[in-house]
């Protein structure tokens, strides 16, 4: 009698709680609706944005997330992007997600900061284009250049790239059978078939909402220590594939050879196709909770060795753009690496962005042909 007793509490408990969950989900459901305008099911996420191609992510035409809205050639921004540019200079904006913009405010990326700044000192001359996208490296756009960026005719490259892929690559010196799966050569087609949408299984929205409330009120030392131990474990999978026995503690030079490549590989297609291009230090917020954080997404790499890296790594941009005689935006100089200018180790808050835009905005107002006043624009 009792265990039948028992049985049917628990069932109630059981109904009561997927009805509990079920309203929660609907409730989560409507105010996406009312304050984005999602639809009802279905996926809604960071991946909603994005479809997969062989030349590496694609923006998805007019496609919404919260704040993200992408427009009509699956760009971030609002506005819609023609082939034809009217006349006016045009500017397109490569990188991962430090450019496409994560953590600004909507219209607050440097891309869309850089726009309203060149209206305020030149209107109507410079069209913008952020063609960046998040996990969008420098291989991918050499690869998809001429499919994915020659048919907007730009006047001038802007490249703010992430060093990721470079620290990704870390481990191909371990095991030489994997060194260059990550090198892409930009000669192989791509054929918009090969588009695929990115698929996850459904995660309830209630699980977001309560990440997004929850996340903020945690101590920072409890979200320190959970950090750690998803980069140890991170690790752990990693040595078992690569015979690893700690992270790699020296600087992997082969790694920032390949940048060098790959820089002077994109530099000779823009020269090609009459592009100029701008290249820029990369800014970092490395204090002791950022490392821990950043070292989560690259566990092949020793803490300590993270910030001789990217020492390194903008020294080799720099080398580059003396030897090539192109442009330089020093965003190292031109945003302080502080919690006002920084939400993590390397992703901008409003601040930053708008001292990325500023630096950024020089480059293009000095250039002798794109900064010029009064050029003759019919020909652009």
């Amino acid at each position: 009698m009792f265990r039948n007793k028992l049985l049917i509490y628990l069932g109630y408990g059981m109904g009561c709680l997927v009805i509990f969950l079920i309203i929660w989900e609907s409730c989560a459901q409507i105010d996406d609706w009312v304050r984005f305008g999602a639809s009802f099911g279905g996926q809604y996420n960071h991946d909603s944005l994005f479809i997969r191609a062989a030349d590496g992510p694609h923006g998805i035409p007019y496609a919404r997330f919260e704040k993200w809205r992408l427009n009509n050639r699956g760009f971030r921004g609002y506005r819609d992007t023609d082939f034809n540019k009217n006349g006016m200079r045009r500017i397109l904006c490569l990188g991962a997600s430090e450019t496409f913009g994560l953590y600004e405010s909507p219209g607050k990326e440097w891309p869309a900061q850089l726009q309203k700044l060149l209206n305020q000192l030149r209107p109507g001359e410079f069209e913008v284009i952020n063609a960046a996208l998040p996990g969008f490296s420098l291989p991918l756009m050499i690869k998809g250049f001429e499919s994915r960026f020659l048919p907007y005719r730009p006047d001038i490259i802007l490249l703010y790239q992430s060093n990721r892929h470079y620290f990704y690559r870390a481990k191909d010196v371990i095991t030489p059978k994997m060194r260059n799966t990550s090198v892409i050569k930009a000669t192989q087609p791509f054929s918009p078939l090969e588009l695929t949408p990115i698929r996850r299984p459904y995660f309830p929205r209630i699980f977001r909402k309560i990440k997004q409330v929850v996340k903020p009120l945690i101590p920072s030392i409890i979200l320190t220590f959970l950090q750690s131990e998803l980069s140890k474990r991170e690790f752990r999978a990693i040595a078992k594939v690569y015979g690893l026995a700690k992270p790699i503690e020296s600087v992997p030079k082969e790694n920032l050879d390949q940048l060098k490549v790959d820089l002077l590989q994109l530099e000779a297609l823009c020269r090609k196709n009459g592009i100029s291009l701008a290249l820029s230090t990369h800014q970092y917020f490395l204090d002791k909770n950022n490392l821990i954080a950043f070292q989560r997404f690259i566990p092949a790499i020793a803490k300590k060795t993270i910030p001789e890296f990217c020492r390194q790594y903008n020294f080799v941009i720099r080398a580059v753009a003396n030897k090539t005689k192109l442009l330089l935006a020093d965003i190292v100089r031109a945003v302080p690496p502080d919690r006002n200018h920084f939400a993590d180790y390397c992703h901008f808050l409003d601040s930053g962005a708008a001292c990325t835009a500023r630096e950024f905005s020089k480059i293009i107002l000095t250039h002798p042909k794109i900064g010029a006043s009064g050029c003759n624009r019919t020909s652009l």
